[in-house]
């Protein structure tokens, strides 16, 4: 029997995997149990597959798809390890690229648009969770919403929803705030414009976010919690 989770069940797992430091920048029903170990290749794509009960069936599959916020620091079995914590048996899949736009994900010819067209074919996902890079983000560059819409149709045809992971703005005194276009602008201020970014992806394509810059500027704002590190620590 397929069972197949609320989003509102699956946002809490994952805001809690994103308590875990992650990075600065993005630089440098069937179901088939998979079994696998997580392999880090920078600058190379790169798929966790696994299932943390390999002798039953997952309920949830998740698909990632990013660049080094979602690859790098063992992200999918973290995930894993956590649903399994509550009782729950899922798999994850990341697939990644360091720096990788979304745009590269949406194009039918790239590389990574193609080992995301097979990954979509191979295997029944119920979520596809979509992670754009930092420097698009926080610029509102003109292919983020371009290419959520083509992503989010191309998700759907096979059967799956799609999610957007919303990403933090950089710690204060990266190298982005030296840019012209972003003199003055407080960590706050980059912080807001992210989640309209993130409101506005998630109301045109009818999708759910994940609030996880939320959730990083609330425990540093309130708890003076500060989880950003750099990437490969």
């Amino acid at each position: 029997m397929r069972i197949r989770w609320k989003w509102k069940i699956l946002l809490p797992l994952f805001l809690l995997l994103l308590l875990i430091p992650g990075s600065v920048s993005d630089a440098s029903q069937k179901r088939r149990t998979g079994t696998g170990q997580v392999v880090e290749i920078p600058d190379k794509w790169t798929a966790f597959t696994g299932n943390i009960n390999t002798h039953k069936e997952p309920e949830l599959k998740i698909l990632i798809v990013g660049n080094s916020l979602s690859g790098l620091n063992d992200m999918g079995e973290t995930l894993q390890k956590l649903a399994q914590a509550g009782g729950h048996r899922i798999q994850v899949e990341v697939l990644w690229k360091n720096g990788c736009p979304l745009y590269r994900y949406a194009s039918a010819s790239h590389t990574m648009g193609k080992r995301l067209r097979r990954l979509l074919k191979s295997q029944e996902w119920d979520y596809v969770i979509l992670q754009e890079n930092t420097p698009n983000v926080i610029s509102e560059d003109s292919s983020v919403p371009k290419a959520a819409q083509r992503l989010s149709k191309l998700i759907r045809k096979y059967g799956a929803e799609p999610m957007f992971l919303e990403t933090w703005a950089p710690e204060e005194g990266h190298k982005v705030y030296k840019k012209a276009d972003y003199q003055g602008i407080s960590r706050g201020q980059l912080q807001r414009r992210v989640k309209r970014l993130f409101k506005r992806l998630g109301k045109t394509n009818q999708a759910s976010v994940i609030w996880a810059g939320e959730v990083f500027w609330e425990l540093k704002d309130n708890q003076k919690m500060d989880l950003i590190a750099a990437d490969y620590k």
